[in-house]
């Protein structure tokens, strides 16, 4: 990898690119990033967040800055092809701790108990609620057991 101007020289497995800061970095903010990044251009999470960091942007503090804006921890793993580590590394770099399963407890008792009582299945409730289909069943099974 290496700078020339305002441009950066990409290699992929299978070539070169040369791709200005400004589209990287206004990429990156796009919901096309990863596709535009694997398909086109052949590349992976490691060598993106490389070219990020040569092209003056803060791939950790992007991150961060999107989940205090609400993104989950999952969707910016899609977003960004890395790994659950890889974003927790960046969240706890910045002093934000994230606990195992925390965003999938923002449902309630009493929103997952009408969901049930109304006759959804798990793959419903999971869809609707933004949960992991096993928080579904999980929680269904303690909910029932209470009675």
């Amino acid at each position: 990898m290496r700078i020339e101007g305002g441009r950066i020289w990409i290699e992929s497995k299978s070539a070169g690119y040369w791709l200005s800061k400004s589209k990287l970095q206004n990429l990156f903010d796009s919901e096309e990033w990863l596709s535009e990044m694997r398909q086109v251009h052949d590349l992976s999470a490691r060598v993106m967040i490389q070219a990020l960091t040569v092209s003056g942007c803060d791939f950790d503090a992007r991150l961060v800055e999107q989940y205090q804006a609400g993104a989950l921890v999952s969707e910016l793993m899609g977003k960004h092809g890395v790994s659950h580590a890889r974003v927790q590394k960046a969240l706890e770099g910045r002093g934000i701790n994230i606990s195992r399963g925390n965003h999938l407890r923002k449902a309630s008792d009493a929103e997952f108990t009408a969901a049930f009582l109304a006759g959804k299945n798990d793959a419903q409730i999971s869809r609707e609620m933004n949960v992991d289909r096993g928080t579904v069943r999980k929680r269904r099974a303690k909910l029932t057991a209470r009675g």
